[in-house]
């Protein structure tokens, strides 16, 4: 875990609680939930046990729902609402589906940063924190398609699922670059 991670994860999760409420660091309660399992979100387990421990959070845990779907994420996050945590970092299973949770959270006083992908607007959230992956598959392609000039190769675009809010992002960089760039792009099916 990096210190700059974990650095940004707390003060992102206590400017969160300094923004939507009167809570002091011991009272902050936080779940840091993903849309489902999957090995790029692991690091979230150690920053919130760090975060609690140098902020004096009462608690930074790291909730996974079982399925990557949208209905077991929101069913946790209004489970772990009800068990009193009062603040929550949540990368959304859908950026739209999730907006009326994150609604209902903020309006039990649980502020609600998106992490790693953001939510659609509008929405309750304090804010979202995340890479600009839409610029970062326009790099990445800009870059390939220079090893290629001059062969008759061809690319192919792996996303993921389109419910991940990055994913369209990612998509229409690559088809804004190929626009100008290439002669075919395949959309995911």
């Amino acid at each position: 875990m990096s210190n700059y991670l974990r650095r940004v994860l707390a003060i992102g999760l206590l400017s969160a609680i300094g923004v939507g409420s009167a809570f002091a660091a011991g009272d902050s309660k936080i779940a840091l939930v993903p849309g489902g399992p999957h090995p790029y979100f692991a690091a979230w387990e150690q920053a919130g046990k760090d975060a609690a421990k140098d902020f004096g959070l009462a608690a930074a845990d790291y909730k996974v729902p079982q399925k990557w779907e949208l209905s077991q994420q929101n069913q946790l996050l209004e489970s772990l609402l009800t068990q009193g945590y009062n603040g929550f970092l949540i990368f959304p299973g859908d950026p739209v589906g999730s907006v009326s949770t994150v609604d209902e959270l903020v309006s039990n006083g649980a502020p609600v940063i998106g992490g790693a992908g953001c939510f659609k607007d509008p929405s309750s959230a304090t804010f979202c924190l995340g890479t600009d992956t839409g610029n970062s598959a326009y790099i990445g392609t800009k870059e390939l398609l220079k090893t290629l000039t001059g062969t008759k190769k061809r690319i192919a675009h792996f996303t993921g699922f389109l419910v991940d809010p990055n994913t369209q992002l990612r998509i229409d960089a690559v088809a804004r670059h190929c626009r100008v760039s290439c002669r075919r792009f395949l959309k995911p099916r």
